[in-house]
């Protein structure tokens, strides 16, 4: 692709497909995160561990709370993923990779009575 060529559609530099992801956050990750959702771009074929990693970073890191657990091969204690209404637990987990665009909902389970 010429340098001047203007992109089209959802295709990146390098001429990969990016997905359009929007994360959104409930329960007392809106608190911390501080917004109901979040709007990504992605290549295809991402996995879900780099996108969760990505809002680690992002969000949770910077207020010393976690969105994966320490070992980092899998969520937090209490934390519900879902894609699109799936639980990822039903596809492969984190190692899920992202084929087209989708919803990703994050729910925690753990919070004050």
């Amino acid at each position: 692709m010429a340098p001047d060529t203007p992109l089209e559609g959802n295709e990146h530099e390098s001429g990969e497909n990016l997905l359009q992801i929007t994360v959104k956050f409930f329960s007392t990750l809106r608190t911390i995160v501080g917004v109901n959702e979040e709007n990504m771009e992605f290549p295809s074929g991402t996995s879900l561990h780099a996108i969760m990693d990505d809002l680690q970073k992002k969000y949770f890191i910077p207020k010393n709370s976690r969105l994966l657990a320490e070992d980092g091969h899998r969520l937090e204690v209490g934390m519900i993923c879902l894609i699109d209404d799936t639980d990822i637990n039903l596809m492969g987990g984190l190692k899920h990779r992202l084929q087209k665009n989708a919803t990703i909902t994050l729910i925690s389970s753990l919070h004050g009575g």
